[in-house]
């Protein structure tokens, strides 16, 4: 036991000026042989590239034994400070996401003793305001509906794409990415 605490630190110890760029591939290829989504690995990777970004353009070094809660939480700052994209500040949800991206990461350098630590242990996620989206009304979806015409390859395409949609809740991700394999028309299922 002790013999495995020895090497823990060592390995921690041998880390630190390991710079987070290579730790981010090592924790991409942790993450896409554990069977994450592509684009939850992607998102890892947006969140993670711009915190080191953020650190090079504040003249901060991005080797691991600089990382810590106060830089995480001034990188935080600093996001919460800057426009959003629909409006003067970034939302709540794309705010939680980044924090759950770093704390994962954090958790899995903690994890596979690149860490004694989980550094961001004590960052709280933060809160979320309740998205309320509205459904559209019968009109609206009469207004759509008959815009396309039906009688038309892409039209009739349109059409079915859009009632989709409505009667499923698919978002339009979802549905583009349908393959022929996914549709059982027969058996009246997705």
């Amino acid at each position: 036991m002790k013999s495995m605490k020895r090497r823990r630190k060592q390995r921690a110890a041998d880390a630190g000026q390991t710079d987070l760029q290579d730790l981010m591939g090592h924790f991409e290829v942790h993450n896409r042989t554990e069977g994450k989504s592509p684009r939850t690995v992607e998102w890892y990777n947006l969140a993670l590239g711009k915190f080191r970004n953020w650190l090079i353009e504040q003249g901060e070094p991005t080797v691991l034994s600089a990382l810590d809660e106060l830089r995480v939480r001034r990188f935080l700052l600093d996001l919460q400070e800057k426009p959003g994209i629909k409006g003067p500040r970034m939302s709540s949800h794309t705010m939680y996401a980044r924090v759950n991206a770093l704390k994962s990461f954090f958790n899995w350098l903690n994890r596979q003793s690149y860490t004694e630590e989980h550094r961001l242990a004590d960052l709280k996620l933060p809160k979320v305001s309740e998205l309320v989206i509205e459904p559209l009304s019968p009109d609206e979806i009469s207004r759509i509906l008959g815009s396309m015409n039906p009688n038309t390859a892409m039209g009739s395409r349109n059409t079915a794409i859009i009632s989709l949609m409505l009667d499923t809740g698919l978002r339009l991700s979802e549905v583009t990415s349908l393959k022929d394999k996914d549709v059982h028309i027969e058996d009246r299922y997705l």
